[in-house]
């Protein structure tokens, strides 16, 4: 279930040591840049890059909170209880509703939002919510047969 307002939206991470905040952006704004160079294979992804990395990308530690969950997202075929638990309450985190907002707004987009966050994901790069935006998406092409 989707939250009614931003006030109901959980914050996805536990705030980072200010001495560290100039340092981690750079650091996270580097790894993804590079990131791009390794997974653009047409300008039409290229052009999403942008877009797609500043909803999807998790540029501060994550809670182990919603860590826990994210680690059972992976548990589709094994444990559907855990997963479901698990996608329900990361539903309510920003990189979810950002996501879910996006391909809303821009039909048919849904497959190169894919791609990209599923390139993310191999580097550890989502947030939490992008997290459970991607494992609904995977598991609803898997039941359509896609």
């Amino acid at each position: 279930m989707v939250p009614s307002s931003l006030s109901e939206v959980i914050n996805e991470f536990v705030d980072p040591d200010l001495v560290f905040a100039d340092f981690e952006e750079k650091w996270w704004s580097t790894l993804v840049q590079t990131k791009s160079y390794h997974v653009l294979d047409s300008v039409y992804h290229s052009s999403l890059w942008s877009n797609i990395t500043g909803l999807a990308v998790t540029k501060a530690n994550v809670s182990p909170h919603f860590a826990n969950f994210v680690t059972s997202l992976g548990t589709w075929l094994s444990d559907r209880p855990a997963y479901g638990r698990a996608l329900w309450s990361l539903h309510s985190l920003l990189g979810y509703i950002n996501l879910l907002e996006y391909c809303a707004h821009h039909p048919g987009i849904d497959m190169e939002v894919f791609s990209i966050t599923k390139a993310l994901l191999t580097e550890g790069l989502i947030s939490p919510g992008t997290a459970a935006w991607l494992a609904e998406y995977a598991s609803v092409a898997k039941i359509a047969g896609c």
